[in-house]
């Protein structure tokens, strides 16, 4: 009988908290396990395929969902998890690996680690696990587990309702019960789960006073006008951003100097329309490439909450053979035959007056002279990123149609 592989990811907002143990049916294995520890460096090409899975995220999930908000997690890569160490083998492993430009999974999964091993300021924290099904005859291959151990959580469980609720526990202790109930239920068929977690929560590196919070109209995409909070500065030591006169926006620095928050508004044009002729290159030039200047900058208070299945997207992506029972080749993880059956997605993003909380999401005018002036005022619909500058990468990413 074929069985699921399931990989479940979730994305949240505030700190991390800590927990009480699971259920005594949940074995944590990594204590009995010696890990490889995943070795690998943020090379420019993992960069660049972070890129390229990061724009075909955007554009298979705004053609599935239009007119929607949306929000993503693409360092979280449990797709990676799987595919690493061999998990995953031959037509399998091609079409995840095209999805990050054709780059070697374990590079890609491995580089995406050492990011994460770099994050000593408690603003951006990542989790992984690996949950397996105890009374199953899919049992894992030592050699995988090893390989994961190095950088995943390992449980064996019944996978009763029970096993659902330890995940969902598990889930909530890494997003600071900020993201709960996740797993609906587990299947007959399943008997193997990879779930990630993140959790950001950073202040302003330049507060906004209570005078610069004001409502104004935020002209949404369903043609409503909606008046919403403003966090307006005049002279904000900020990052234009410019897109060819496609799009322009700016990045405003949190408080550890590191993360930013980045936004770019697509100029005389939706953001179904801009986001289907972006390009990974395209992406990567603008957010890297920006003009640090003082300059006028509006951002509207805004939060975006999503739950999503992203395997319709990941297929649009061209990851097929993993979700289909036939096909799917995960043999490096389990003799067994497995294959993906889901991958559900919970973000939650908050920006407000004092910072951004995720859990893991015009008016404008641009005038150049001698001493450049730059305004963007984000009352239109645009995408938005939480960027890392040192690895130049975005964490988060997302589009707001609409605000609450």
């Amino acid at each position: 009988m074929k069985k699921q592989l399931t990989a479940a990811l979730a994305a949240a907002l505030l700190l991390t908290g800590c927990g009480t143990p699971y259920s005594n049916n949940t074995t944590d294995l990594g204590a009995g396990i010696s890990p490889a520890a995943p070795s690998g460096n943020l090379t420019a090409e993992t960069v660049s395929a972070q890129y390229q899975f990061t724009c075909g995220l955007l554009q298979s999930a705004n053609s599935a969902h239009p007119g929607e908000n949306l929000g993503f997690a693409p360092v979280l890569n449990a797709l990676g998890l799987a595919a690493y160490g061999a998990g995953a083998s031959g037509d399998t492993r091609t079409e995840i690996e095209q999805a990050f430009g054709g780059m070697n999974a374990d590079d890609v999964f491995t580089g995406l680690c050492s990011v994460a091993g770099e994050e000593s300021e408690s603003i951006l924290q990542t989790a992984l696990s690996f949950w397996y099904r105890n009374d199953s005859i899919q049992s894992p291959k030592t050699a995988y587990l090893q390989k994961i151990a190095g950088a995943a959580e390992i449980y064996s469980a019944p996978f009763s309702d029970q096993t659902r609720r330890d995940m969902n526990k598990w889930i909530s202790d890494h997003t600071n019960a900020e993201s709960t109930d996740l797993i609906p239920e587990l299947t007959a068929d399943e008997c193997a789960d990879l779930l990630t977690a993140a959790v950001f929560d950073a202040k302003w590196k330049e507060k906004y006073a209570d005078n610069e919070v004001r409502n104004a109209l935020f002209y949404q995409a369903d043609g409503q006008q909606k008046s919403t909070p403003f966090m307006k500065k005049e002279k904000d030591p900020a990052v234009y951003l410019s897109d060819e006169k496609k799009a322009v926006g700016f990045m405003r620095s949190y408080a550890d100097s590191r993360m930013s928050f980045a936004a770019l508004m697509p100029v005389d044009m939706t953001p179904e329309e801009y986001i289907a002729q972006l390009t990974p290159e395209e992406l990567s030039q603008t957010l890297r490439g920006g003009i640090q200047t003082e300059m006028y900058t509006a951002i509207p208070s805004f939060t975006v909450d999503t739950e999503t299945d992203l395997a319709p997207i990941f297929k649009k992506m061209g990851i097929q053979k993993a979700y289909d029972p036939d096909a799917a080749d995960f043999s490096g993880i389990s003799d067994g035959k497995l294959y993906l059956s889901r991958a559900l997605q919970q973000i939650r993003l908050a920006v407000g007056q004092n910072g951004t909380k995720a859990t893991f999401s015009l008016n404008l005018s641009g005038e150049e002279s001698s001493a450049p002036e730059y305004s963007v005022m984000l009352n239109r619909p645009f995408l938005w990123f939480i960027y890392d500058s040192r690895s130049e990468l975005p964490v988060f990413a997302g589009v707001l149609q609409t605000v609450s």
